[in-house]
This record gives structure tokens, sequence and C-alpha cells, in this order.
């Protein structure tokens, strides 16, 4: 039996087993007929439901401990599917992680251990919060990679840039703007509206013009500092675009939704597991990730934070983001053989 149609063609047998019982005791089709148009025959049908959504239930039960090994068994094989095409890049993503949260023990300890005191430790605190944030939300990134799944990865790399925009505004401003984010962080009550409240300190937002504040404002003034920064290695205009296009692909919509779950509804995006799309979220996800990581080491600079950094950019432009272009290369060149 097709999958598709599981449900349709069990309610149909279960009508036509009904059907014959009926033609069993003496009723003529147009008797059968008038029947299941009736009232009492909407609830037989209606009974008739249940009855087969309980019977589907109870068979899934019994196969399921077969089920789960068979799953199991495509979930790895498309996973070594997946590394024999991609393994190179990937395996740089995880030592980019690795290497991340090697490097920060590190500069943590220093840091510690040097009773550095400032007056914008609030500040520090909010960067290493939210890097701790983001390295989480990388090693999801990594997981939906390595598993098949690019447009919940791109999903992420969205998070990840949202998280780089926070830090970079909050690095800009004075401490009791940092404290009120960490205040805010802690506070699970906040609603949807108020999610960003915590920047009206800041002399940027602190006037009546501003009645709420969104990620878009703040990430606004996030690529404005970039753009006076010294740092012209990233170009604003560049961030703005491989965020806008995430925003577009991810976002729900009617046909954002029918293209997932419908087979001839346009260029839909594919349900389940693929083996292309991974270079664009690996790299826009691992550069991000730098961005905050280097955000947070250079809050207190030291020779570990210098070394550091120095690190992670040579991983990712030296390694990580080439692997990945190979990769692309590679299989573009299968494809058109």
């Amino acid at each position: 039996m097709d999958d598709k149609l599981l449900f349709v063609d069990e309610f149909n047998h279960l009508l036509c087993e009904f059907a014959k019982l009926m033609k069993a005791n003496g009723k003529s089709d147009d008797e059968i007929v008038a029947f299941f148009d009736s009232e009492k025959g909407k609830e037989v049908g209606l009974d008739l439901a249940n009855e087969m959504i309980k019977g589907l239930t109870e068979s899934l039960e019994q196969y399921l401990a077969e089920d789960a090994v068979s799953d199991k068994a495509d979930l790895e094989h498309y996973k070594n599917h997946i590394e024999s095409l991609w393994g190179v890049g990937l395996q740089w993503m995880r030592n980019l992680y690795s290497k991340c949260i090697d490097i920060c023990q590190s500069y943590h300890a220093y840091v510690n251990a040097s009773e550095i005191h400032s007056d914008k430790h609030h500040v520090g605190e909010a960067l290493w919060h939210l890097h701790a944030r983001a390295t989480l939300v990388y090693a999801e990134v990594i997981c939906l990679l390595e598993n098949g799944y690019p447009d919940g990865a791109y999903m992420h790399y969205r998070t990840l840039h949202e998280l780089w925009a926070v830090a970079t505004f909050i690095n800009s401003e004075p401490n009791d703007v940092a404290k009120a984010f960490l205040d805010s962080s802690n506070n699970s009550t906040n609603s949807a509206d108020k999610h960003y409240e915590w920047a009206k300190l800041s002399v940027r937002f602190n006037n009546d013009t501003y009645k709420t504040i969104n990620i878009s404002q703040i990430a606004g003034i996030a690529h404005e500092l970039l753009q006076q920064s010294s740092n012209k290695g990233v170009s604003k205009n560049h961030l703005k675009r491989v965020y806008t296009f995430p925003n577009l692909l991810i976002h729900p919509s009617v046909k954002g939704v029918l293209g997932r779950t419908s087979e001839n509804y346009g260029n839909s995006i594919t349900v389940g597991r693929v083996d292309t799309g991974l270079v664009v979220p690996a790299i826009n996800s691992s550069m991000m990730y730098f961005n905050i990581t280097q955000l947070h080491l250079a809050f207190a600079p030291c020779l570990i934070s210098s070394i550091g950094i120095g690190i992670l950019n040579e991983i990712i432009g030296k390694k990580l983001i080439p692997a990945f272009k190979e990769a692309e290369k590679r299989q573009k060149e299968a494809q058109s053989e």
C-alpha cells in the first residue's frame, strides 16, 4: 500500500466492509448510499474513523522496535553519505567548535587569575553570556548539517546573526546597558514586545520615538558600527544580504508551507534530508560564530586572546572555507557528468 494513501485506503476498506454487511442484511445499493448521506450514516462514518485511528496506532506500536532499528540504520547510512561528501568541511567545523571552547577556557582562567577590574565588567559578562549561547547554537548547526538539514542550519545562522548584533551593540554601550541586558536575560516573564526593552537605557533609544525596540533596529546599529570600525574585512551589505536570504527562505508563508507538504506546488523545499546546500549555512554560521568569539576574546586583550583569534581565523580562512568550496566543486562536477 502506498504510504501516502494509507489513511484513505484504510478508511475506504472499513466503509466497504460495513457496506457489505448492510448488503448481506438485504439493503439495496440505493439504500446503502442514502444511509451514508444521512445523519446516522455520518455518525457511523465517524465511529469507523475512530476505529481506524485506534487500529493504526496499535499497529505502529506493534512494530515500534522493528521500525526503530530500521530508522536508525537509515539515519546512519545517510550520515555516512553526508560525511563522504562534506566530511572534511564538517570536521573543520567540529575543530572550530572545540578550539573555541579550549581557547575561551584558557582566556577565562587568565582573566580571573589576573583579577582584571573594569568599569565595564557587565559588558564583559554580557559578551560571555552571548558567546555561550552562540556556542550552543553553533553546535546545533553542526548537528543539523551532519544529518542533512541545511535549511534548519540556516535558521540557526539567523540566530547567530542576531546574537552578533546584540553583542556588537552592547560592546559599544556603557556598563548600565549591559547590566540591563543581563537582568532581562534572567527574567523569563518578559513578553515578546519587551524582549529588547533593556536597550532603552542606551542614548540611542532613550527618547519617545522608540516605543518598542526590535532586533532589526539593534542590528541596524550593529551594521553601522561595523562599517565605522577599522575592520574592513566584512562588508555591511554582505552581512545584510546573507541575513535577508534566510529570513525569506525560512519565515513561514502560505507558499512556503505548501511547498514543504506538496509535491505539486512549484519550486518546493524538500521535506527530509538532503545532501546539497550545506556550503552557505556552514560558512556563514562559522564566520558569524567567529565574529562573536572575537568580540568576547577582545574585551580583555591579552596574549591568549590574540593567539586564539589568530588560530580561529586561520581555521576558517585557510581550512574550513576551502574545504566546503572544494566539496561543492566536486559535487557539481559529478552532477554534470
